[in-house]
């Protein structure tokens, strides 16, 4: 379940689930991303609204494919923008929708719909707050669920992202540093990413 669970999450689960989501997938994302969020705060400075709404994209973020797999992350936009049932206000539904929207395939561009009308200030925030799901998605590419925590060091060059996982997943890793490329961009620093794998102690 995802991490906040006020009435607004409520609404936004009833909306995932009547849009057929996938729970396991959508809820793992969620939380990978609201990690990149924690842990990287020095980086982004920004408050709990932008959590919230990042919370909230990851959990929609591919209700899109109920209209199938091409340009579901387009769909998905819309629906969250369209859907009035939704506890936000329309300027909160385009900012989580085009969270979203950018989880694959482009990066945020002046010309793009909705992103075109947003000023200097949001398109940062949003271009921030899309390199976390972008990269979150992709280091649930198995959709496994394999990574339970990320650990971060920040240096004016890097950042280096360790997972610690139950399983060592190289599909999770890869997909993870080739979805970075906006993170790279914005703050202007490389991913790298390891994984760390529990020792399994041997009974005596």
């Amino acid at each position: 379940m995802p991490e906040i669970k006020d009435q607004s999450c409520e609404a936004v689960l009833k909306f995932a689930e009547g849009n057929h989501y996938s729970a396991q997938h959508s809820h793992q994302v969620a939380k990978l991303a609201l990690k990149f969020f924690d842990g990287l705060t020095n980086l982004h400075r920004l408050g709990p609204s932008e959590r919230s709404w990042l919370n909230c994209a990851g959990l929609l973020h591919d209700i899109g494919w109920v209209g199938g797999r091409q340009e579901h992350h387009k769909r998905s936009r819309d629906m969250i923008i369209a859907a009035k049932e939704l506890p936000f206000s329309g300027p909160e539904r385009i900012m989580i929708g085009l969270i979203a929207r950018y989880h694959r395939r482009a990066l945020p561009d002046d010309d793009h719909k909705f992103y075109a009308d947003l000023d200097r200030e949001d398109k940062t925030r949003i271009k921030m707050l899309a390199s976390f799901l972008r990269i979150a998605d992709g280091l649930d590419r198995s959709h496994v669920s394999a990574i339970e925590d990320l650990s971060f060091v920040v240096s004016p060059e890097r950042v280096i992202v360790t997972a610690k996982a139950a399983q060592l997943s190289p599909v999770d890793r890869e997909a993870g540093k080739a979805k970075a490329d906006l993170f790279e961009i914005v703050f202007e620093r490389e991913i790298v990413i390891g994984f760390f794998l529990p020792v399994q102690l041997l009974p005596a």
